[in-house]
């Protein structure tokens, strides 16, 4: 997967989960490959939610939603 640096930012900055890698070809090549990829990110990722308390996930969405303006670096 070849990624532009300036995508992978917002990931290290912890504003997003995950970047999905498309088909190749890219999407507008593949559209049932981009969906299929992203079912299945969405998939896992409920899995992995649904198996928290609803304590636990509260309080990991509230971290998670009280660093996002936090960032490491910054361009000037």
């Amino acid at each position: 997967m070849f990624l532009v640096p300036y995508i992978l930012r917002p990931l290290k900055n912890g504003i997003i989960h995950e970047v999905i890698e498309e088909p190749d070809g890219a999407a507008h090549v593949d559209p049932k490959g981009a969906i299929d990829r992203i079912q299945e990110s969405i998939r896992s990722h409920f899995h992995e939610l649904s198996l928290l308390s609803l304590e636990d996930l509260m309080q990991q969405r509230y971290t998670f939603f009280r660093q996002m303006g936090e960032v490491d670096d910054c361009l000037i």
